[in-house]
């Protein structure tokens, strides 16, 4: 991935969230760019984060 990719999202080919763009600042090196792979923890917090509490 070229510079000032890192905090892009990772998605599948529906558009689903799976992942955030990680970099070479951070590990890999000038040519390698990561992701981990979001999982029920992260939906969790999603969800928990958009959920208004009831009144």
């Amino acid at each position: 991935m070229p510079n000032g990719t890192s905090g892009g999202p990772v998605t599948t080919g529906r558009s689903t969230l799976i992942g955030v763009i990680g970099g070479r600042d951070g590990g890999g090196d000038e040519e390698t760019s990561y992701s981990v792979r979001f999982g029920d923890g992260v939906r969790a917090l999603y969800e928990r984060s958009t959920t208004s509490p009831a009144p």
